[in-house]
């Protein structure tokens, strides 16, 4: 069989059109597409009088090497294929996973065999790894950048045909980051609770997200933007109160982005709103909080106030060997960015 690498999209339309291979190796930081494979090999290719016989998953913690591969030696009974699952293979031990070598060499045709090794990658300089590049559908799931989340979800309601807010999408990506299984978990449930045609927006995923569409880290963001010092306030008081609302880390994270686009826009000339949108990664609709803060905020203030969120990311992980009240560092970031 010749080397296969594939992306989602690609093997996901493969699998729906049952165009099947002997051995699919699936591996990556990101949970999430792994997931939803898996899923389909498991309850998509065999019907369910087909999965009592033709249906094993081993897991990598607790399984025998020696099961697995005498599993997929197994002929089907009574259906065309059977499929083997092998999930959490990081968790066996690389020795006993190497064992499988001889099977992922000449697999049999009738067996589809699936190994999931998450929150990592195989070595593609030793044999092993070579070998299931090679033998393998190899499919690696990255994790996607954080200024690429209001568009994968944008696209991810697309294909399940819902519509949103800018800034229910903005409030979705800026509180959660880039967890897709839970951004996709948490528009599951507005969903579920949607009435015929409704768009999501923020009254709904404070709802049913529980996150406040006044006092967010978005919220904060545009706040500190516009440098309005009575929505700050309230907004920091929220957090005090509500400290689970907007960790540290989270906060930085997102005043991070926020400043080097801010950086990026005083580095732009003479291109339309349109395109400076799409230079920026933002939804059009925010571009005139954009402008506004560049406004706010000249070139080299922008630069402090990437060093100053450096700076201060370093003490909220104790990397100065002095322990802070996080409420009270968040607010002296806050007013130092502003001043």
């Amino acid at each position: 069989m010749k080397a296969t690498s594939v992306s989602y999209p690609a093997l996901m339309q493969q699998l729906r059109k049952k165009q099947l291979s002997p051995v699919y190796w699936l591996e990556g930081e990101e949970e999430y597409y792994i997931d939803q494979l898996l899923e389909v090999f498991e309850n998509h290719l065999l019907s369910e009088q087909e999965k009592d016989f033709n249906l094993h998953v081993f897991y990598g913690e607790e399984a025998d090497w020696r099961d697995v591969i005498n599993a997929c030696r197994q002929y089907p009974a009574f259906a065309e294929r059977q499929v083997v699952i092998l999930r959490e293979a990081q968790q066996m031990p690389l020795s006993h996973l190497q064992k499988l070598e001889a099977y992922i060499t000449h697999p049999l045709t009738s067996t589809v065999f699936v190994v999931a090794y998450k929150h990592g990658k195989t070595d593609g300089r030793t044999a092993f790894g070579r070998l299931i590049r090679e033998k393998a559908v190899y499919f690696v799931s990255q994790p996607i950048y954080e200024e690429q989340i209001p568009q994968w979800i944008e696209q991810h309601l697309q294909e399940t045909g819902l519509k949103a807010t800018p800034q229910a999408i903005h409030m979705l990506a800026e509180h959660i980051g880039n967890d897709l299984t839970r951004i996709s978990m948490e528009l599951e449930k507005i969903r579920l609770n949607l009435k015929d045609q409704q768009v999501i927006d923020e009254h709904l995923v404070e709802q049913y997200v529980g996150i406040s569409r006044e006092y967010n880290v978005f919220q904060l963001q545009d706040a500190i933007g516009k440098k309005d010092m009575t929505r700050i306030l309230h907004i920091l008081h929220y957090f005090s109160l509500n400290p689970r609302s907007a960790p540290m880390q989270l906060v930085i994270a997102s005043l991070y982005q926020y400043f080097v686009k801010l950086w990026q826009l005083h580095s732009m000339r003479n291109l339309t709103d349109k395109a400076l949108a799409d230079q920026l990664g933002i939804h059009p609709f925010f571009l005139k909080q954009y402008l506004t803060a560049a406004r706010q905020y000249p070139k080299q203030v922008v630069e402090r106030n990437i060093l100053l969120l450096h700076t201060y990311n370093l003490k909220s992980v104790g990397m100065d060997q002095v322990t802070y009240d996080e409420s009270s560092l968040l607010q002296e970031m806050i007013f130092r960015l502003i001043s």
